[in-house]
């Protein structure tokens, strides 16, 4: 009897293993059957009732790796490293897991563990490569690019087209103009060679920190619309037709100081010139300057910036502000940039005659705006190269925004509280030729009733904007067509109007 009992508690210890086992033995002939979603439910169970099976935890994170699950992949590929951590080949696909969370440090650490312990592979340089890429650290990325290439012939195109972008990011042009022609040499029909032929038609201001764009238009303004505020409130209708001319310059710096810290400073200057009214030829500044933190694939910015504006050469607004924000990466070609923002503006009002104007204390326009918003991005992913690191070349993509702002006016008609929404898409229509769409509407709600109206004001300006963007390989700029109707609906007449610009410019980089 007693004989009996103890073969029964065999039994029951016994048959759920050799059944773990088999379930094992499925999942891996599953795997290597490219049936992964199929190998991972089995490997699954076989795990639930074997925690400390090595090959059902590496087999499992392998096939996450397949089905693009990479924080399980991650976990599972995590564990079994430790199970095992002379595997260096291991080391390699857990690198390749943090580089496609773009946790890069994590990457980094790992594929050179694998590299130092003997996993030495051509893959293995590649991810590292990249990685390195995504980093910002591009003169150990071309070492780790030339390795892979040196070791595997079938990887050269890929690693040699990454070394070009590598050395245009550093500057040096000679080198990347050189790579570039190899690989269409190697092969013209690839995703490489066709991206590598349109980087040896860019400018060379293009690829350098410092580049300044200048670009002159040319519109017809149906109602001619001073606005020289970022918010849409306290805009002069003139209810007058005009033809303007439009000559604006913008100058940008980018510097990285390390791996992840750097800063971008910006001068915009725009000049306008009326046809036929006499006034309201409007002079603009702008200046930028923004710190940035990299966080792995995050970024996290604060955002200086100034504004002077004049008409007719006379001081009109003057004004600063300071935005912080956090970009986040999602993966898949999609970011969301949170931000905070808080911008003091100062009015100089003057007649036409330039006197400067006595306004009652309810219209000053001297104000403190407070805005929080939210953009979220989407651009279509390049085909033939990892998602992250694939030259993007103009795509479609797509951006939806909300912003909520308060604004604190001196005067009681001016401060109001806004919702502002927009969402915008790019469509590449011909080679060379892109269509833009923008839907906007700001609803302005303002706190008191106005002095001189009686009533309190509500406004709610639509603008409906596509264009059509051209960048002919003779030219070195680009030609833009623009249609913009904006209608602004409000409870007072003076605020209520419709307005079309039709708008035609060049602009070219240097």
């Amino acid at each position: 009897m007693f004989r009996l009992l103890l073969l029964l508690v065999l039994l029951s210890w016994v048959v759920p293993l050799y059944a773990a086992t088999d379930l094992v033995s499925q999942g891996i002939a599953e795997y290597k059957d490219e049936s992964f979603e199929e190998a991972a439910a089995s490997l699954e169970k076989a795990h639930s009732q074997q925690p400390d099976n090595y090959e059902a935890i590496f087999y499992l994170g392998m096939s996450y790796m397949q089905m693009l699950e990479f924080e399980k992949a991650r976990t599972y590929l995590e564990k079994a490293s430790a199970m095992q951590p002379e595997d260096a080949k291991l080391g390699v696909y857990l690198g390749e897991a943090f580089y496609n969370l773009h946790d890069y440090k994590s990457a980094e650490n790992a594929l050179t563990t694998a590299i130092a312990s003997g996993g030495a592979s051509a893959r293995a340089h590649y991810f590292l490569g990249m990685t390195r890429y995504a980093m910002g650290n591009y003169p150990l990325a071309v070492e780790s690019f030339d390795h892979a290439m040196q070791m595997d012939e079938a990887m050269k195109v890929k690693a040699l087209y990454l070394m070009a972008m590598a050395h245009r990011n550093m500057g040096d042009q000679e080198a990347s103009a050189r790579e570039f022609k190899q690989v269409k040499q190697l092969a013209p029909d690839s995703f490489e060679a066709s991206q590598s032929d349109a980087m040896l038609r860019q400018s060379l201001a293009a690829l350098s920190n410092f580049h300044i764009n200048v670009s002159l238009s040319e519109q017809y303004d149906s109602n001619v619309v001073l606005a020289p505020a970022s918010s849409g409130s306290g805009v002069t209708v003139t209810r007058s037709r005009d033809y303007v001319s439009t000559a604006a310059l913008n100058a940008v710096y980018n510097r990285r100081l390390d791996n992840d810290l750097g800063f971008s400073a910006t001068y915009g200057f725009s000049q306008s010139l009326h046809r036929q009214i006499t006034f309201y030829d409007v002079q603009a500044h702008h200046l930028e300057f923004t710190p940035y933190l990299n966080l792995g694939a995050d970024q996290a910015f604060l955002r200086l910036s100034g504004d002077a504006v004049g008409v007719d050469y006379r001081r009109y607004m003057g004004g600063f502000g300071l935005m912080p924000g956090y970009v986040h990466d999602f993966g898949d070609n999609q970011k969301g940039t949170a931000l905070l923002a808080y911008q003091r503006k100062v009015f100089f009002p003057f007649a036409k005659d330039g006197d400067a104007l006595s306004l009652a204390a309810a219209e000053n326009r001297d104000a403190n705006n407070y805005l929080i918003g939210y953009t979220y991005t989407w651009n279509a992913p390049q085909k033939g190269m990892p998602l992250k690191h694939a030259l993007q070349t103009e795509g479609s993509s797509l951006t939806a925004s909300y912003m909520f702002d308060v604004e604190k006016a001196g005067g009681s008609n001016w401060s109001y509280f806004g919702h502002h929404g927009t969402l915008a898409f790019a469509y590449p229509v011909w080679e060379r030729v892109m269509l833009t769409a923008v839907a906007d509407q700001y609803r302005q709600i303002y706190r008191h009733i106005n002095t001189s109206y009686n009533k309190r004001r509500s406004d709610v300006l639509t603008t409906l904007s596509p264009s059509l963007e051209w960048k002919p390989e003779i030219v070195g700029g680009s030609l833009k067509l623009n249609y913009s109707f904006m209608r602004s609906t409000s409870n007072i007449a003076v605020y209520d109007y419709r307005r079309s610009v039709v708008t035609a410019s060049f602009e070219r980089a240097f």
